[in-house]
């Protein structure tokens, strides 16, 4: 696998989500990606690790913590941070961002995971 990339990848079924927080990270002059669920994801990380995962816990095919798991078993790390609207249910250790999400705590958690251009 190469190292990580300049990009943040979204991994949240309900699209709209999605379509928001990869807009606004894109209008910020981020690069993001996105996957509808933990399966597609690993796909996506396979091709290029992210420099920061935003991380749904609760999807079909393959939850948020079925990607931990996976993520855990695998030499290189990439920053997670779970994306939740149940907080309580959260992995302890991993920054959270609860949805809805606010603008400012995303902005500030991406800045500290994405390399300066």
């Amino acid at each position: 696998m190469a190292g990580r990339s300049s990009y943040v990848l979204v991994v949240d079924d309900d699209a709209g989500v999605r379509d928001v927080i990869v807009e606004i990270l894109r209008s910020e002059g981020y690069r993001a990606e996105e996957a509808r669920d933990g399966r597609e994801a690993l796909a996506v990380m396979e091709r290029a690790p992210p420099c920061l995962l935003l991380l749904d816990l609760m999807m079909p095919a393959m939850n948020g913590w079925q990607v931990i798991d996976e993520l855990r078993a695998r030499p290189a790390g990439v920053a997670v941070c779970i994306l939740t609207a149940s907080p309580s249910q959260a992995p302890a250790g991993l920054p959270l961002l609860s949805k809805p999400v606010e603008l400012d705590q995303l902005l500030t958690l991406v800045s500290k995971h994405y390399p300066p251009q």
